[in-house]
């Protein structure tokens, strides 16, 4: 049997072998359509001056260029610093609202117990300093109001009395003991209860009674990695002196007064500078700010001196405690993360406020923070005066460093403080209702905002009468 492949082999195949064409020589087929974009060749199209062709091909497809039309230039780009100054710009007044005559925060107000449940306004002297002081923050609502106000609180009133003493005076501090001229205290509370506004208090009292005000802000800036920080290698302590040159800054300018007639206990030399023992401290603080290569040894002096005694009473600050409670976003050279208390100035303020250190007379005062802060269960731990089991995960450090301060707890408002806000809301037409607000409204006002400072005026501007 002989297959079929066998006689296909044996018979002559009557196809011709036909060779490809060379590819010059194919013929030219072109699709129906195509998923290409046009594309524009360079030399068809001359290119507008001042323009890009991606611009152009732009205008192009929304109807081309006008002929005449005036090219708007591109909006620049912003400069080195100039974001973060809109991210931080503060409203302080508002000229679209009333004028309304007020009574200033004075230092008689402070411990004037009939005070309590009305509301002063800052004096323009204490707005300029605190502004300098960087110590308004930008979640309180000064931009409604045509100048900040305040309400006096009963705390305002036992903080007075606490100033007062420290200051010298003959007063009795309300509701407890008093416990000497050198006071620890740290102010918790929830979002909106006041606690930035009753530092802004002690701070105006402060700086009427002429006492040297050192103020940290906001915390946040010292842990989030973005200041320079070199190791103190005598210390341990990691500093970062441009930030600390910025606070001497500040403290030299507000503290003018006080500083040009304190004279130094002894002669320092930092590096090139060489201090006699005769400059006052305005001028050795502003050696400080100029030079950041000796600000933490300035700062550091500075508060030795402060400590000696016969020196002027001290209020030493901080907002938002509880960013210098855990890890910062700073790393050593081995790149392991390094703690907030081992940073030079969190570490300064808390062996003020844990009693290592201390101050002849003088307040020392740390707010914590609810508004975006971090949370930390070791300081809530602390503060609430629970110890740690030993089995416990959290930050042991934390406990030690707020130790033998007093805290205290920032809740609503009372019924009179609250009236008072409601009226000064009306007053300045934030809140629309013709007549003075009764019982009944303010009951409505405090159960819808919990009584808070912060929703009452938020309450005011959802609702409408």
């Amino acid at each position: 049997m002989v297959l079929s492949n066998g006689w296909r082999c044996l018979c002559t195949s009557t196809r011709t072998i036909q060779t490809p064409l060379p590819r010059a020589q194919l013929p030219i087929t072109s699709a129906s359509f195509t998923t290409s974009a046009y594309t524009l060749d360079k030399s068809s199209k001359p290119n507008v001056k001042g323009m890009s062709r991606s611009a152009q091909a732009q205008q192009q497809r929304i109807g081309g260029i006008k002929k005449g039309a005036i090219l708007e230039k591109p909006k620049p780009f912003y400069k080195v610093g100039e974001r973060k100054q809109i991210r931080d710009r503060i409203v302080l007044s508002n000229t679209n609202a009333p004028q309304l005559t007020l009574p200033e925060l004075t230092v008689e107000t402070s411990t004037h117990e009939p005070a309590v449940g009305s509301l002063f306004a800052f004096s323009n002297a204490d707005v300029d300093k605190i502004r300098i002081l960087e110590a308004f923050q930008r979640g309180q609502d000064w931009k409604f109001f045509h100048r900040p106000s305040t309400v006096m609180r009963f705390e305002s009133l036992v903080l007075g009395e606490k100033m007062a003493k420290i200051q010298g005076e003959e007063t009795v501090v309300v509701g407890e003991v008093n416990k000497g001229t050198f006071h620890r205290m740290v102010i918790c509370g929830p979002k909106g209860s006041g606690k930035s506004v009753l530092m802004l208090q002690a701070t105006a009292w402060a700086l009427q009674r002429e006492w040297v005000v050192i103020t940290i802000p906001n915390a946040h800036d010292l842990v989030i990695g973005h200041t320079e920080y070199d190791l103190d290698v005598p210390s341990g302590l990691w500093t970062q002196r441009e930030y600390t040159a910025a606070l001497l800054s500040r403290v030299a300018s507000v503290n003018r007064g006080v500083l040009s007639q304190l004279t130094l206990s002894r002669a320092y030399k930092f590096g090139r500078h060489e201090i006699p023992e005769t400059m006052d401290m305005k001028r050795f603080v502003e050696i400080g700010s100029r030079d950041s290569s000796t600000s933490h040894e300035v700062f550091m002096a500075l508060l030795s001196e402060l400590e000696l005694p016969d020196r002027p009473p001290v209020l030493f600050t901080l907002d938002t405690l509880n960013e210098i409670m855990m890890s910062t976003e700073y790393r050593d050279p081995d790149f392991k993360i390094i703690h907030a208390h081992d940073l030079a100035l969190p570490n300064t303020f808390l062996s003020f406020l844990s009693g290592k250190r201390s101050f002849p007379r003088g307040l020392i005062i740390g707010a914590t923070s609810a508004s975006g802060a971090p949370r930390t269960p070791a300081l809530r731990y602390a503060l609430a005066g629970y110890e740690l089991p030993n089995f416990s995960k959290l930050d042991k450090r934390v406990a030690p460093s707020v130790e033998g301060a007093e805290v205290w707890k920032l809740g609503p408002m009372e019924r009179t403080e609250a009236k008072a806000l409601l009226e000064y809301c009306r007053e300045s037409g934030l809140l629309r209702v013709p007549e003075p607000l009764d019982d009944e409204q303010v009951a409505q006002r405090i159960t819808v905002s919990s009584g808070l400072a912060k929703e009452l005026v938020a309450s005011c501007v959802r609702i409408r009468a």
